[in-house]
């Protein structure tokens, strides 16, 4: 069995994919470099990320996928699913032998996870674009923390960009170390980005250190929405079986208006 080692990046995901289809096998694998485990009955492939071997690929599947397909495509890159990159190479195999009819065949399996890991990603950028809490630093920054299932900090700036052009802005994913910075002319990927524990303590509980980690003004608004969300909730009418469903509480540790669950 033959496992083909890429850089991790889409681009060397694709260019390992390339060279599997042309030596394909249901026993071979995709994994990163970084994630592979040497074992007697594995023979390892290390790919060089080539761009324009992944141009010849997508060439050659143009008539056959549409733009939404390739979307599907980096979305279960982005998954947090440990055989996504085999998923990725069995489906781009399925559609070269059947030219494209099998596309959006939804009753074959793995068309059928596919799609469901796209919408599981999809569903969670959705879900964090309405769920993202900056808080301005006394730096003037405004940082959000996020500790997503799947891996979509980088989805989430064409939203935030078109919502605030005009301030700066961290998102941090603070269980993968990474995040998106935007500096009033273009957002960056940071693919390492330290979590402050300091500061993530100051996100869970407004007492500490709060004063020296937030704008002065920002401590203010905080306090001041936490008692308008008091006030305006009605103990009479509390549903916490409703309130998990509509939000689910692994969303909840970074809003602002939840401190005092």
């Amino acid at each position: 069995m033959k496992c083909y080692l890429y850089d991790g990046s889409f681009w060397g995901l694709l260019t390992a994919i390339s060279i599997a289809l042309d030596d394909f096998s249901e026993k071979n694998r995709i994994i990163a470099k970084d994630e592979f485990c040497a074992d007697l009955f594995t023979e390892p492939v290390e790919i060089a990320t080539e761009i324009e071997r992944v141009q010849r690929l997508l060439f050659e599947f143009k008539n056959y996928l549409n733009y939404e397909q390739l979307q599907d495509m980096q979305y279960v890159f982005l998954a947090n699913e440990p055989e996504r990159e085999d998923l990725l190479l069995k489906y781009l195999h399925l559609i070269k032998i059947s030219q494209g009819a099998m596309s959006k065949n939804d009753r074959n399996t793995v068309v059928l996870k596919l799609h469901r890991l796209s919408n599981q990603v999809a569903f969670e950028v959705h879900r964090y674009q309405g769920l993202v809490r900056f808080r301005k630093l006394v730096e003037g920054i405004f940082y959000a923390p996020i500790k997503p299932k799947h891996n979509v900090v980088k989805l989430l700036a064409p939203h935030f960009i078109r919502r605030f052009t005009d301030q700066r802005f961290v998102i941090q994913d603070i269980g993968r170390c990474t995040g998106i910075y935007y500096d009033l002319h273009e957002c960056r990927y940071l693919s390492f980005l330290e979590v402050n524990e300091r500061l993530i303590a100051a996100t869970l509980n407004l007492e500490i250190n709060a004063n020296e980690i937030y704008d002065q003004e920002e401590v203010s608004y905080q306090k001041l929405w936490c008692e308008y969300f008091r006030e305006a909730s009605i103990f009479e009418r509390k549903n916490l079986k409703l309130q998990r469903q509509h939000l689910p509480k692994k969303y909840r540790d970074h809003l602002v208006e939840i401190f005092e669950e």
